[in-house]
């Protein structure tokens, strides 16, 4: 995100402008029908494998606290996706604006 904001006062609006829809639609604060249009949607933003994984472990009712494999897919793609933006795009030094 540190590409697209362009100060410190600005991060928690662009962070959170972001973050908070994601985390809407991916069911955090509500649980999803599995085969409804939102979560199929949801399933295909990091946030939606996170939730259902943690969801999984920490579910009392569950004897087996397993974590589905496609979660960990979607987490390790996203991840090597935002790896390799940050190492192309991050710098310690401030860009200058035109």
């Amino acid at each position: 995100m540190t590409v697209f904001v362009p100060n410190a006062d600005a991060a928690p609006a662009v962070v959170n402008g972001v973050y908070l829809p994601l985390m809407f639609i991916s069911g955090a604060f509500f649980p999803l029908a599995s085969g409804s249009v939102l979560a199929k949607i949801s399933s295909y933003f990091p946030i939606r494998p996170f939730v259902l994984a943690s969801f999984n472990v920490l579910n009392p009712h569950n004897p087996t606290a397993a974590i589905n494999s496609a979660w960990l897919e979607n987490l390790a793609i996203w991840f090597a996706v935002a790896l390799l933006f940050a190492i192309r795009r991050f710098s310690w030094l401030p860009r200058r604006r035109a």
